[in-house]
């Protein structure tokens, strides 16, 4: 039995974390994990690969391809996105606000996304 692969990539909301909405799917063949067949009723591909799942000589696995943001890229944001900023911003904070509220920033930033563990 031939096992093919359903990847599934969901939205991702702007805290970095993963919605029910579907952005993309498609499905891999296991000879060619690269090739795509898409999911549609008129596809030549998707009409024999029903028609093996039917018969039993072959089974779909869905796998969730959503890339989520790690801490790291979370960190990286500008500072209006509660990320640490770039230089720029952090060296405007520096400047304007003092030091003690460019460490509290940081503080912020790192209690916002902490390292895993």
């Amino acid at each position: 039995m031939e096992t093919y692969t359903k990847q599934i990539t969901y939205e991702v909301d702007g805290n970095g974390n993963a919605t029910a909405v579907v952005e993309h799917e498609f499905i891999s063949p296991p000879n060619n994990p690269a090739k795509c067949i898409p999911i549609d009723p008129e596809n030549r591909d998707y009409k024999k690969l029903l028609k093996d799942v039917v018969a039993g000589d072959a089974e779909i696995v869905d796998v969730d391809a959503t890339v989520l943001p790690t801490f790291a890229d979370k960190r990286q944001k500008p500072t209006s996105q509660g990320g640490y900023g770039t230089w720029q911003e952090q060296l405007e904070i520096l400047g304007e606000q003092g030091i003690g509220t460019f460490q509290q920033h940081i503080t912020n930033v790192k209690t916002a996304h902490p390292k895993p563990v």
